[in-house]
């Protein structure tokens, strides 16, 4: 079914530039956030990880007008940059967990060496956290992969993420087609699930 096919086309393209967008902006965000100490810190913890407190929906709805008001809320922009938003908590939180297991003098000795600030965290603390990274690049590709609530608001007429047309079709029928499509979609949340797991485990990750 060229509609299922393509659903799930978007949400792949759109889960993977998520996560990137993510990861990016993440790291260098949890960075901070766990090294730095300045006024207004725990405010901006709260700020970076309350797409974790508010429901969806609301984020959605909450986007979808901010985005408006800018000019283009049902895009292809404002879908991506929305999941950017609701899944960096989950970068900010692996990679925060991992850098507080690292020795702060690693880096000082990095800088001392000659290291300039964006070296040292590409070729010194990168590495040093690349668990935190990964576990939290793929929590974020699953949590874009699966949202609804989001992409029922600022997907383009026409152009629907995979969820979105499930839940539609679910509306007024159940047929195989729905069901093998549900299939791929929880079968590849599980498979990214099992691949965290064996890299920073389960129990690892549901405590970060």
């Amino acid at each position: 079914d060229p509609v299922f096919l393509n659903s799930l086309l978007l949400s792949a393209e759109v889960a993977f530039a998520a996560a990137a967008g993510a990861t990016v902006l993440g790291f260098p965000a949890a960075y901070v956030l766990v090294r730095k100490r300045f006024p207004g810190r725990e405010l901006a913890w709260s700020l970076f990880l309350s797409p974790l407190l508010v429901p969806q929906i609301i984020l959605g709805v909450a986007l979808l007008q901010f985005f408006t008001l800018l000019g283009f809320g049902a895009s292809y922009a404002g879908l991506l940059i929305a999941h950017v938003v609701s899944v960096i908590p989950y970068v900010i939180r692996t990679v925060g967990a991992a850098l507080t297991t690292i020795d702060p003098r690693v880096e000082e000795a990095a800088s001392d060496l000659g290291a300039t600030r964006l070296t040292m965290l590409l070729l010194v603390v990168a590495p040093m956290v690349k668990g935190g990274l990964l576990a939290g690049a793929l929590f974020a590709f699953i949590m874009s992969w699966i949202n609804v609530e989001i992409s029922i608001f600022l997907s383009v007429t026409g152009s629907y993420t995979l969820p979105v047309v499930l839940f539609n079709f679910m509306e007024y029928s159940i047929t195989t087609v729905i069901v093998a499509a549900a299939s791929i979609a929880i079968y590849v949340a599980i498979a990214l699930v099992l691949i965290i797991d064996r890299i920073v485990g389960i129990h690892t990750a549901s405590k970060m």
